[in-house]
């Protein structure tokens, strides 16, 4: 499965469709139109689901499990809103020292949150790669997001302009 899926309900069925690029495809379907339009969309008022980490693609993206209820698990690309981190991998405009700061934090992620580890999040829209902007909730109370821009490691990026 690619990205999100979308719950739709209308005279009490569920339907699930997932989102490919712009394409959206509903299968065994009476909660949309049949042209792949959602009828109702069912929402929570926290927005959070239990997400658990498949694997940490970079300091900022990172492939999660997504428990949306009702027993419908998503797997898919997510990134951290409003940040943005140093890159892994060395490519246009990527120096030595970047990649090693951005291998750093991501080994960081690694062993702090790794495969199956587990947390609430909260989404906004898909980002022009697909993937879900996500803030990541702590048992603190606070974000992953907000912790990472405080100690540095990261830069505020709202996903317009340069990347800083």
């Amino acid at each position: 499965m690619f990205g999100t899926a979308w719950i739709g309900t209308a005279h009490g069925s569920v339907a699930v469709h997932v989102l490919r690029g712009q394409e959206r495809r509903s299968a065994e379907c009476r909660g949309c139109d049949h042209a792949g339009r959602i009828l109702a969309a069912m929402s929570y008022d926290t927005n959070r689901y239990w997400a658990t980490v498949i694997a940490w693609k970079d300091g900022d993206t990172a492939k999660l499990r997504v428990d949306l209820g009702q027993s419908v698990l998503i797997e898919g690309s997510y990134r951290l809103l409003g940040i943005n981190a140093p890159e892994a991998h060395l490519g246009a405009g990527v120096d030595q020292a970047q990649k090693d700061r951005g291998l750093a934090l991501k080994t960081r992620l690694e062993a702090e949150f790794p495969p199956g580890a587990a947390f609430w999040i909260s989404t906004t829209k898909p980002d022009k790669y697909g993937r879900l902007l996500c803030t990541v909730h702590l048992k603190d109370g606070g974000t992953l997001n907000d912790r990472l821009l405080k100690e540095g490691v990261v830069t505020a990026y709202d996903g317009h302009g340069p990347k800083t």
